[in-house]
């Protein structure tokens, strides 16, 4: 549970998205939810950014030989 709490603040996510402080005091669980929500899309395209690049560098490989 603690780490669902603490996933937006600093040192969790990069660039993060809330201070522990206002996590505390000025966002509702619902804001939570909207922070790990970005938080995941965030991570899905880095994810396929990679796989692109993989792809990319596989296929200009394959022409060079």
């Amino acid at each position: 549970m603690m780490l669902y709490l603490l996933r937006p603040t600093p040192g969790m996510t990069n660039p993060p998205l809330c201070t522990l402080h206002e996590l505390r005091t000025i966002y509702t669980l619902d804001d939570l939810a909207n922070m790990h929500e970005l938080i995941d899309l965030q991570d899905a395209q880095s994810a396929k950014a990679a796989s692109i690049r993989k792809k990319e560098i596989d296929a200009s490989r394959r022409k060079t030989r």
